[in-house]
């Protein structure tokens, strides 16, 4: 544990001293939202529109992260350093926590701004954090293994978003299902579909970083 809390202290120093997590995708959620409601017309922004434009945001601004998290560690000797002093499975955890934990503390920051823009009730705002939070655990995941596989890659590509992108189809159809009807059923589904892939994710992961040298 004491390993695991060191690989989470740094990797969250790492993700927003150097890639500047938090603040660009507070940036990227806002600026998300801000533009979706200017180009919808007035007449149709109803409440679940509204919720729907910030569940969308915090999808789509995650897939804005770096695709070389990984890569530069790579590149730069420090992975091989890690991985001699920790199990891949406690490095994969670590990174995960961190970019998770980054994107919550940016969502928090950010549903503030939303609530005071479009006035969403006690209920809707509780329901829509619950909502991102779920669909953040998962897309966290994600975007660990889509950095990970890039990692095998000798130049850079856009594999992440190709990766990522037909994944995360089933949580955006169920995310405007739940907000449209705001019932607890959804949340339960959403809560299964984590319970499934993030550990399935996990496994693929730390199996793809253990033998990352030997490719």
């Amino acid at each position: 544990m004491k390993i695991l809390y060191k690989l989470l202290k740094f990797e969250l120093l790492v993700y927003n001293r150097s890639y500047h997590l938090i603040r660009n995708n507070i940036y990227a959620l806002l600026l998300s939202s801000v533009v979706f409601s200017i180009a919808m017309p007035g007449d149709v922004m109803t409440n679940y529109i509204k919720m729907l434009m910030c569940f969308w945001g915090v999808v789509f601004s995650s897939l804005t992260i770096p695709h070389y998290l990984i890569k530069s560690d790579l590149q730069d000797g420090f992975l091989e350093t890690l991985l001699c002093s920790a199990s891949p499975i406690k490095i994969v955890v670590s990174k995960y926590l961190a970019l998770t934990l980054s994107l919550i503390i940016s969502m928090l920051i950010s549903i503030g701004f939303m609530v005071l823009f479009f006035s969403f009730s006690n209920k809707e705002t509780l329901y829509l954090l619950l909502l991102m939070t779920l669909a953040i655990l998962q897309i966290a995941a994600f975007i660990l293994l889509g950095n990970i596989v890039h990692s095998y890659f000798r130049s850079n590509t856009n594999l992440l978003i190709a990766l990522i992108l037909p994944l995360v189809i089933p949580t955006l159809i169920i995310g405007a299902s739940a907000l449209e009807t705001l019932r607890f059923d959804f949340v339960m589904i959403l809560l299964g579909i984590d319970m499934v892939t993030i550990p399935t994710t996990f496994f693929l992961s730390s199996y793809l970083l253990s033998n990352l040298y030997d490719f």
